[in-house]
């Protein structure tokens, strides 16, 4: 049975989608890029720090920030590309995993868990 999974995820690696995400990954390693990233994640730790003290302080400043980030986000071409690549692998996963499990029990939840 290894031998099989282990077959399924040399087959999984040589896929387009796969060696697509690979490369959009690979490309977010950019000094713009990261710089970006690093200031979305540092001002989204900083609303979550102070989510808490919102009665004392406003965080309007810091919502327009994040709001900024987010359209410059939105509008880089590598990370959209990324997010795309990433969500067609994640879509192949699911389809494989369905696959693979479909039939192993009527109380095995193979689709993609939603809150």
């Amino acid at each position: 049975m290894f031998d099989i999974i282990d077959e399924l995820i040399e087959e999984i690696k040589k896929d387009e989608i796969y060696q697509s995400y690979k490369k959009a990954n690979l490309a977010l390693n950019n000094p713009q890029t990261l710089a970006l990233l690093s200031r979305r994640k540092n001002l989204m730790e900083d609303y979550n720090r102070l989510k808490q003290y919102e009665k004392y302080t406003s965080l309007d400043e810091l919502n327009h920030d994040i709001k900024e980030v987010n359209q410059e986000i939105n509008q880089n071409d590598i990370i959209m590309h990324y997010y795309k690549c990433y969500y067609q692998l994640n879509d192949l996963l699911e389809e494989v995993t369905s696959i693979v499990f479909d039939n192993i029990s009527d109380e095995l939840i193979v689709s993609r868990f939603e809150l």
